[in-house]
């Protein structure tokens, strides 16, 4: 029974049942095409990831710096993907008492991906190039449980390339300064002096007193 909660529901309950997979190509074959690409997991609520690693019960493909990595499974590491195959399996089933997992019964597990999901983008500060930035801590997951084309694109995670300083920073547009004497000012953009310098009409903060002459002159 689906456990929810940390304890085997009490009620019937109802699960989705995956289309059984095809056979599937070798893990070398299908490397190629897999390794370094988008994909999005964490069903239901899909998140994108980028694939570094792609595995089967013989051994496992790896990005590497100049070529992939490939690795043969030892004895003891077959039975520990086959082990760790079957506890995703019946957990992907059952939940791990977590509200939100379990439910779906995802068949027999062919190949298993290692990704890293995305945390954000990085924006280029000299030419405003934006980048997807990806975390560092791998999630394991079925191949049959990856999407390779985004269910709901998301405008905010689509990369730029650079971008002319009169489109980053219109005229009238509010800006805060973070270097110099102003550093933490707010300011108005009032032109484009160059490639690379932009006009800013500066809200200049008067300096504090500090704070024990503030006092003194309170009392």
């Amino acid at each position: 029974k689906l456990n929810c909660f940390g304890s085997p529901s009490k009620y019937p309950t109802m699960l989705i049942k995956l289309h059984e997979m095809p056979q599937l190509p070798p893990l070398e074959a299908l490397a190629q095409n897999v390794l370094g690409k988008s994909v999005f997991v964490n069903w239901p609520m899909m998140h994108e990831a980028r694939v570094v690693a792609v595995s089967n019960e013989t051994g496992e493909i790896r990005v590497g710096k100049d070529k992939p990595k490939v690795k043969t499974f030892n004895k003891v590491e077959v039975d520990r993907w086959a082990t760790d195959t079957q506890l995703m399996t019946d957990r992907y089933m059952i939940g791990n008492g977590i509200p939100g997992a379990g439910g779906v019964q995802i068949g027999a597990i062919q190949l298993r991906i290692r990704v890293l999901p995305l945390q954000g983008m990085k924006t280029n500060l000299a030419n405003g190039a934006t980048k997807k930035l990806f975390g560092t801590t791998e999630a394991d997951v079925p191949i049959q449980l990856a999407l390779w084309q985004a269910p709901a694109p998301e405008p905010r995670f689509i990369e730029k390339g650079p971008t002319k300083l009169q489109d980053r920073f219109p005229v009238n547009s509010s800006v805060v300064l973070t270097k110099g004497k102003h550093r933490g000012c707010k300011g108005t953009v009032v032109g484009i002096v160059d490639e690379k310098t932009v006009g800013v009409k500066v809200q200049i903060i008067p300096p504090e007193l500090p704070f024990g002459l503030a006092i003194a002159q309170s009392v």
